[in-house]
């Protein structure tokens, strides 16, 4: 690479690469380099006792660190980035890296410079932020604040 001064641009694909779709949409507002990285997709079902109208059964979190901390979108929603938790919880920092362990439901946010953010219970405090996932019957727990713990 001679330069990285390109338009930056998140792409993800659902069906193994036979298409993209272009997930950019505004996490690059108000930021001049946003420096996309440690892209990660969490998903999320539709509990089995739930009646609704809606035929949708699942839909996928994608995560993404930035230069100014991690973000949020969804599957049925891309390119609508939300900010996961305030500056308090998860400074406006480089992640770098996330990673999800499924069985303990921790997301894991590594900075640059700043230490490990810890996220217990994740796929509640992440359907938090979608009520209207949850009025759908998408599972969650009991929930704690965001990044509950900083590993440095």
């Amino acid at each position: 690479v001679k330069v990285n001064d390109g338009i930056e641009s998140i792409w993800v694909t659902m069906d193994a690469g036979d298409s993209w779709k272009n997930a950019t949409g505004n996490i690059l507002d108000g930021v001049e380099r946003a420096r996309p990285s440690g892209l990660l997709i969490i998903d999320f079902v539709k509990s089995q006792n739930h009646s609704s109208s809606s035929n949708q059964d699942s839909v996928s979190a994608l995560l993404v660190g930035t230069t100014s901390g991690a973000y949020v979108s969804w599957t049925d929603k891309l390119g609508l980035w939300t900010r996961i938790g305030s500056c308090d919880q998860l400074p406006l920092i480089m992640v770098k890296g996330l990673s999800y362990e499924h069985f303990s439901d921790t997301l894991v946010a590594a900075t640059m410079g700043r230490g490990v953010y810890v996220m217990r219970k994740a796929k509640a405090i992440l359907l938090q932020m979608r009520p209207d996932l949850l009025e759908k019957g998408f599972k969650t727990g009991s929930s704690e604040r965001y990044f509950a713990s900083k590993i440095a």
